[in-house]
Parts: C-alpha cells; sequence; structure tokens
C-alpha cells in the first residue's frame, strides 16, 4: 500500500462523517474537500517530480554509457 492510499482509505473508513458535515454544513464540508484535493495534488506532484528527476538521471546515465562504448570501438 502506498503512502496516499492509507488516508484515503481511513477517509472511506469515516466517511459517514463527511455525509453527516455534507448535511450539517455544507460550506465546511467544501472547504475539507477542496484542503484534501490541495493536498493530494501537492503529494502527487511531488511524486511526479521526483520520478521525472529519476527518469532524467536515469536517460543521462544511459547516454553517458553509449557514448563511452562508442568511443572504445
Amino acid at each position: 500500500m502506498t503512502n496516499y492510499e492509507v488516508p484515503q482509505n481511513a477517509l472511506l473508513r469515516n466517511r459517514f462523517f463527511y455525509e453527516f458535515l455534507l448535511t450539517s454544513d455544507r460550506q465546511i464540508a467544501d472547504e475539507i474537500r477542496r484542503e484534501y484535493i490541495d493536498t493530494l495534488s501537492k503529494v502527487y506532484f511531488s511524486y511526479f517530480k521526483a520520478y521525472s528527476t529519476k527518469l532524467i538521471k536515469l536517460q543521462v546515465n544511459k547516454t553517458d554509457e553509449i557514448l563511452y562504448s562508442y568511443s572504445n570501438i
């Protein structure tokens, strides 16, 4: 289970409370929803940034290996 699935599962288990908020105070429920979306977008951005950085590094290392092998021919 990945790091972002843990809070999602906790939210699913406690969705009754969010449904209660929807019926009792829609504005607070909407604020919680927006905050959750904002937080997860930052998490996904962080994961994607780390992943793309590693891909670029991998690509550069592979290019260096190819150039090195051609220079030894």
